[in-house]
């Protein structure tokens, strides 16, 4: 158990470390009362911005201490709104774009009728509290954990926090720097997967594919998918890498399947609502969950865009159960005398029933979907035979060991060259993620994809993939007649960004893409639109000028839109300065999201010569000059004058 016990002492210091970046760690978990003082509604959304008129602990209990009002909560900050004290679960998740004095600024994309809310922190800072709180609880002599996976993981102590500073300074040259190191992870990992003998069939594999008969797509399945999917039966522990359109959802389907044929336990993952729930629909979408009609819940919070899946939320089914009491609970509440005790009672007697009826429902069932965040409810209930993690590349490392802790086996589905975890402080310790990190388990390469076709697909594929990827798709559509890719490059123009708040924005790329949109919209464009950048204040600007179209758009951040796709995808780059400063645009992979999000045809506007000295962007818009339909400012309007 000694390896073990110091990788979990590993991962507490490196938590600490990154909580020792707040200024007041005892404020994360408090609830802050909000009085709503000023709102805009726009076509996209909701700018509400509010003042703290009171704040509760963790307890719910009234703090009474002045607070300092303009440190609680940080420009670009994650937040949750919710509107009722006692249920901060259901709310609406946004973020600070703008503190001044003690005003805060967020926009939403619900409409906030009320004069007051109750707001608390969310996201990266309030997740990696409560992962430390996880940690600090194992006992590690009663977890089911086998060592060995461990054994090529380097393990850092306290005694090299000197060390970890030092290289935590260093600068990485990321033009030849990161290509290298993780280009020569990716041909490691080839490698092992070229080598990864797997029968195509064995006897029991055969036998539950007779038994699920038409309810499996095995046979429509590519070889990759199928020799992943044959894996599960071996009962060890793997890991699948699915860059963007590889069909990754339509893989662990498939897997839950076998894995419930075989009478299997299953508890599936991910860092987000959407992750989990484009699992969870895909699923109960299927024929097999249609004939077999299985008993399955989802624990936490649905997906705005997928409130469809409401009737399998364990809290919700949980409330109903105890609607009886509910209806109690109201009278009292209608008498003129008010037994403050009486109700205290009822509330009391209402929480253990729900709690008591959700841990038998846990306890019962063979497949539940949850967060990551989530899943701290099924601690000590069951153990499973198979956990599932989606999208597990953006999952702080501790945050997966936990979860794999829940289950006797583990699949890991992500793809290492999309964005990883969020983390505030620059640890490079903690942005490697438990899937980075493992070498000890059996890998499985996606390698055919079906979102976009080869030109789309072609520069990420080289730089990223080592040209692994086959892209059987076909497609007509071209920009003016050209080409699926079109680069307006706004260098030499007047096209400098601009600071706003703590982010930045590019007014004319902002004009430029109103342009392109209006393009779209001349030519009858039947596709949906997606409009990225990677900063907030660029997306905010462009919700607050966009006219009424046509066609659905979403206007969204690069780091948002990850896991989503777009028929047309429209990516302004924004940057633009003197200096040649590119900012976190340093970060390949944040590039490598914004590529692989469209279908049929993507537009990138940004200035060419601000990212001159940078030679991963050298060999970008060489690659663009080769394959994009190539133009700047003064030529588009000539042609939507044309056209």
């Amino acid at each position: 158990m000694d390896i073990l016990q110091k990788y979990v002492d590993s991962l507490i210091f490196t938590l600490q470390k990154e909580l020792e970046y707040l200024e007041n760690e005892d404020s994360i978990l408090n609830i802050y009362k909000a009085k709503i003082i000023d709102r805009k509604v726009f076509q996209f959304g909701n700018i509400i911005s509010f003042k703290i008129i009171g704040a509760y602990n963790s307890n719910k209990t009234v703090i009474t201490k002045k607070l300092s009002i303009n440190k609680i909560f940080k420009e670009e900050e994650n937040i949750k709104i919710f509107f009722h004290l006692e249920n901060t679960y259901d709310g609406i998740k946004t973020k600070i774009i703008c503190v001044e004095n003690d005003v805060f600024t967020c926009l939403t994309s619900t409409e906030l009728k009320c004069r007051e809310v109750y707001v608390r922190l969310e996201g990266s800072v309030y997740n990696t509290y409560r992962i430390l709180k996880r940690l600090k609880k194992i006992e590690i002599e009663n977890i089911y954990f086998d060592e060995n996976i461990l054994a090529d993981l380097r393990i850092k102590c306290k005694s090299e926090d000197t060390k970890i500073e030092q290289n935590n300074k260093e600068i990485v040259d990321f033009n030849e720097d990161l290509k290298l190191k993780e280009l020569n992870f990716f041909e490691n990992i080839m490698d092992k997967f070229q080598n990864l003998e797997i029968q195509n069939k064995n006897e029991n594999f055969g036998k539950i594919l007779d038994e699920l008969g038409d309810l499996i797509n095995y046979t429509k399945l590519n070889k990759n998918q199928q020799r992943s999917l044959i894996f599960c039966t071996k009962n060890i522990s793997y890991r699948i890498i699915g860059p963007p359109g590889t069909g990754k959802t339509k893989t662990v389907v498939e897997i839950i399947k076998i894995l419930l044929t075989m009478d299997k336990s299953v508890l599936v993952c991910g860092p987000s609502n959407l992750s989990v729930d484009n699992i969870l629909s895909c699923f109960v979408e299927s024929e097999y969950h249609k004939k077999n009609k299985t008993s399955l819940f989802r624990l936490g919070s649905i997906s705005k865009s997928l409130k469809t899946l409401n009737c399998y939320n364990l809290d919700k089914i949980a409330s109903e159960s105890v609607s009886f009491i509910s209806e109690e609970l109201n009278e009292a509440m209608k008498c003129k005398k008010i037994d403050k005790r009486k109700i205290t009672e009822i509330m009391k007697e209402m929480k253990s029933r729900k709690n008591k009826f959700s841990k038998e429902k846990i306890k019962a069932t063979n497949l539940v979907f949850s967060t990551l965040f989530s899943s701290h409810k099924i601690e000590g209930l069951k153990c499973f035979d198979w956990i599932i993690i989606d999208e597990a590349c953006q999952a702080l490392e501790a945050e997966s060991f936990l979860n794999i802790l829940l289950a006797k086996n583990f699949i890991l589905v992500g793809d290492p060259y999309q964005l990883g975890p969020t983390v505030k402080s620059e640890s490079k310790e903690l942005k490697m993620t438990f899937f980075d990190k493992l070498k000890n388990v059996p890998t499985f390469f996606l390698n055919e994809q079906y979102r976009m076709n080869e030109i789309l697909i072609s520069f990420s594929n080289s730089y990223f993939y080592s040209n692994q990827i086959i892209s059987p798709l076909k497609n007509n559509f071209k920009f003016f007649s050209h080409s699926p890719i079109l680069f307006i490059d706004t260098s030499g123009y007047n096209s400098d960004e601009m600071k706003s708040n703590s982010s930045i924005k590019n007014i004319f790329e902002a004009e430029i893409t109103l342009k392109v949109v209006k393009y779209l919209e001349s030519i009858d464009n039947k596709h949906d639109v997606g409009i990225i950048t990677p900063y907030s204040q660029q997306a905010i600007h462009i919700k607050e000028i966009m006219p009424q179209i046509s066609f659905p758009i979403q206007i969204s951040t690069v780091d948002a839109f990850q896991g989503q796709e777009k028929g047309i995808i429209i990516l302004n780059l924004v940057r633009s300065n003197e200096i040649q400063d590119i900012g976190f645009l340093s970060d390949l992979k944040r590039i490598n999201v914004a590529l692989t999000r469209c279908i049929h045809g993507l537009v990138i506007i940004g200035d060419s010569s601000n990212f001159a000295k940078y030679q991963f962007y050298k060999k970008f818009f060489d690659h663009l000059y080769l394959h994009a339909y190539c133009i700047d400012p003064y030529i588009l309007d000539a042609l939507l004058e044309t056209n």
